[in-house]
């Protein structure tokens, strides 16, 4: 960009003495339009991470409340736990037989207290 900038010049003065005022000025709106361009695309990157971030929350929620609907007894955490590992390839079906099962031993545990 700079070299550019000096290879306009007409005064000849840039050559010998660095940037004359109006090549100065130039130069240092174009690294300002270049700034304004990286804040511009840093802002959109920010808004489509803050967007996906309120699409999965919004998915969550209606995964709580159907796995409410349905009396799983999964908290919040614990469902977000499950949706991580059947995303991870986890089995569905054998990741639920694994909870029924910790619940069951859990219910053992409780009662062999008591």
């Amino acid at each position: 960009s700079l070299s550019l900038f000096l290879s306009l010049c007409v005064c000849g003065l840039c050559m010998k003495q660095g940037l004359c005022t109006c090549h100065s000025m130039l130069y240092d709106t174009h690294k300002n339009l270049l700034e304004t361009d990286k804040m511009a695309s840093s802002t959109a990157a920010i808004d489509e991470m803050l967007s996906q971030r309120a699409m999965a929350q919004d998915t969550m929620d209606a995964l709580y409340e159907m796995s409410r609907i349905l009396n799983t007894g999964l908290d919040k955490e614990t469902l977000s736990i499950c949706v991580e590992l059947c995303e991870a390839g986890i089995n569905p079906e054998a990741l639920a037989n694994v909870v029924k099962e910790l619940r069951r031993e859990s219910s053992h545990l409780s009662a062999t207290e008591e």
